[in-house]
């Protein structure tokens, strides 16, 4: 399955990242993985890019938590790397995380990047990059008491929090909440959209009646 699509505007490359069906070896162990590929601007398959073309994430699996690895997001830097979030799913939910990598123009993972990858306990829906090279991650995290509040971070070049960020905090939660669903950056500013759901109860006729209510809004950021 293809989950993101994303186009070089200067090489016109298109990139192409999914996910297939768990994998078993011959000693029973179970892997998941997802793949990115590279296009030529006529739609031929890069074999220079990654091993014949692919790039590869392996993760390991265990019955007790088997899921899947699912690439979400791909961004082209102006040297052909490529900033890629993956979401990873457990089956109890309990391991879900996300992870934020860089592929370098070659199709190989740039370990110099966060380590090999930032991860987040939870799901990221946006990324994009400033011109400074610094990227802007938004969704939501995984908090005690099945609270999931919004999360706008940004990474530095190098793939680790930028501590000067939002008030000095690297996560950046309150002036959001709910779920920091896209980004769009320009002329110096972030738009961030996000929107959260609220469980009110009234009581009528008797009883608790309980309705979720969503709610939406727009922010701007001077970066």
């Amino acid at each position: 399955l293809c989950w993101a699509l994303a186009r070089d505007t200067v090489t016109g490359e298109i990139l192409m990242a999914g996910n297939d069906p768990p994998w078993t070896t011959k000693f029973g162990r179970e892997f998941v993985g997802s793949w990115i590929r590279r296009y030529d601007a006529n739609g031929r398959l890069d074999t220079t890019f990654g091993r014949d073309g692919i790039f590869w994430e392996w993760k390991y699996s265990t019955p007790a938590r088997r899921g899947g690895t699912y690439p979400k997001r791909i961004k082209v830097l102006p040297d052909r790397s490529l900033i890629v979030s993956s979401y990873y799913e457990t089956r109890d939910s309990k391991s879900d995380h996300s992870t934020i990598f860089k592929v370098t123009p070659d199709g190989k993972l740039d370990t110099s990047f966060g380590g090999g990858g930032f991860d987040v306990h939870g799901f990221i829906n946006a990324v994009e990059l400033q011109s400074d090279g610094k990227v802007l991650v938004g969704g939501w995290r995984y908090a005690p008491k099945n609270k999931y509040p919004a999360m706008l971070m940004r990474l530095l070049p190098d793939g680790e929090l930028d501590p000067t960020w939002i008030g000095n905090d690297p996560m950046a939660y309150a002036p959001f909440g709910g779920n920091v669903d896209s980004i769009f950056v320009e002329n110096g500013f972030a738009r961030v959209w996000n929107f959260f759901r609220r469980y009110e109860t009234k009581w009528r006729n008797g009883a608790w009646d309980g309705k979720s209510i969503i709610r939406s809004r727009f922010a701007r950021i001077v970066l």
